[in-house]
């Protein structure tokens, strides 16, 4: 009685709170933040539209970073003209050093903020 059939209630499953160990969670505390190459891809990401229209500023985006350092669902919440797409593209194309938590790899849902600015 006041058990849970086939779990446990307030429990950690798979090291992460309510997770089963391959699911994707938010960024939380007790978890490292992973590692891309932002530099790469701001110079990279550069299309010659954007060049041409001198964009510069802060794009977010959020992706899902797994644990094996796989970017996909990448999601623009802030965009720039002439860059949403080739931005995407490149972040889904690269491997990032995933987060951790309890010093094992996750899967997680993270935000990334990026400052383009022309290149000299």
């Amino acid at each position: 009685m006041g058990g849970v059939v086939g779990g446990t209630v307030g429990g950690v499953v798979g090291g992460v709170p309510g997770g089963t160990g391959t699911d994707v969670v938010p960024f939380g505390e007790g978890m490292t933040r992973p590692s891309c190459d932002r530099q790469a891809l701001q110079r990279d990401a550069y299309s010659r539209e954007a060049l041409e229209s001198r964009v510069e500023g802060t794009m977010i985006v959020q992706c899902e970073i797994l644990a094996d350092g796989v970017v996909q669902r990448c999601k623009v919440l802030k965009p720039l003209p002439h860059l949403k797409e080739r931005v995407v593209q490149k972040l889904e194309s690269m491997k990032c050093t995933p987060s951790t938590f309890q010093g094992k790899p996750i899967s997680i849902k993270y935000t990334l903020n990026f400052q383009f600015s022309l290149p000299k």
